[in-house]
Parts: C-alpha cells; sequence; structure tokens
C-alpha cells in the first residue's frame, strides 16, 4: 500500500509540472517585460527552442555556436566581439555547462568561458532565472544538475539570463585561451 501511494504522488508532483507555463514561455515574458528595446543579446544555439520566443522588444539576439568553439579557429575572436557588445547573455539550458566536466580536457576555451562568465569576471551578472516550479514539501528539491538530461534540458530546462553589469572593453583575448 506504501508503494502505491508514493508512486501516486510521485505522479501527481511531477504532472504539476507539465499544467505550468513552459520556462521558456514563462521566461520569454519576463525578458519582453524587462529586457530594453533594441538590446544585443548573445544566446546559445542549437537548443530545442531559442528565447525569448516572442521577440517583442527587437532585441538583436545572436546564437552563437558555442558547440565547435574550441574546434573552429575564427570563433574565439567572434566570441570576444560578441561579448564586447552585449548587454545580455541568455542560457536557455544547462546542455553545454553541465556537459563540460566530463569533457573539459577536449573544450578549454568553453570552460574558461562558462568559468569567467559564472565567476562575474566577464563583467555579466546574473539577474533571472527561470525554473520549473513544482508544488512540493518545502524539504523536497529539483536538482537540476542532478536530473536525467532529457527532463532538465529539453522538456524543463533552467533558462539563466545575465547582464552586463561591468564593460571589460577591449575584452582580452587571451581570457578566453
Amino acid at each position: 500500500m506504501l508503494i502505491l501511494f508514493l508512486s501516486i504522488a510521485q505522479g501527481a508532483l511531477l504532472f504539476q509540472l507539465y499544467i505550468q507555463p513552459d520556462t521558456r514561455i514563462a521566461a520569454s515574458t519576463w525578458i519582453n517585460e524587462n529586457i530594453p528595446a533594441e538590446s544585443y543579446v548573445l544566446s546559445e544555439t542549437a537548443n530545442v527552442v531559442d528565447i525569448p520566443v516572442r521577440n517583442e522588444n527587437e532585441l538583436t539576439v545572436i546564437s552563437f555556436d558555442f558547440y565547435h568553439l574550441d574546434q573552429e579557429p575564427e570563433l574565439p575572436e567572434a566570441l570576444i566581439s560578441h561579448l564586447e557588445k552585449a548587454d545580455y547573455i541568455f542560457i536557455p539550458s544547462r546542455r553545454l555547462y553541465a556537459n563540460l566536466p566530463q569533457n573539459a580536457s577536449s573544450y578549454p576555451i568553453l570552460e574558461k568561458y562558462y568559468e569567467t562568465l559564472f565567476s562575474g569576471r566577464l563583467g555579466f551578472e546574473l539577474i533571472h532565472t527561470q525554473r520549473p516550479y513544482l508544488y512540493a514539501p518545502r524539504w523536497s528539491k529539483i536538482e537540476e544538475t542532478l536530473s536525467e538530461e532529457t527532463f532538465s534540458v529539453f522538456d524543463h530546462p533552467t533558462v539563466r539570463i545575465y547582464k552586463k553589469v561591468k564593460p571589460l572593453k577591449p575584452l582580452p583575448i587571451d581570457m578566453l585561451e
């Protein structure tokens, strides 16, 4: 009987995620309400849905190919150029940075980028996080990085939005080497 109850309870908790607004839609609404018109945004490419879903503020959104940053020699300089212009950085899921530690030696520039972004040394600060919301007891918590990748990248990603708070011009290319 306990196993049946726990199974039903778990199903009910997970079902709640599917009646909430999609995190990408909720993040897009927040972006349209809080990001100034015509801002320059650097975003990661190759996610399921680019954000904002509806670009009501006519943002310039650069969907950058971080996947090949360490393989294509022109991409690090292009990234520096975009970082110098960017007002915001959107990270639409954990797809890249969460998988990086497993392959860090193969992606040293990408690793350095995330390290400097997350530490604040790139001059950007996290201003908004859009997570999937789960009505659950306070003691329970969905740990995104421990969740299965399909769940936390494709179905219910956490969207992170960074704002430039300290311009670094010119941004030294060795910061990412």
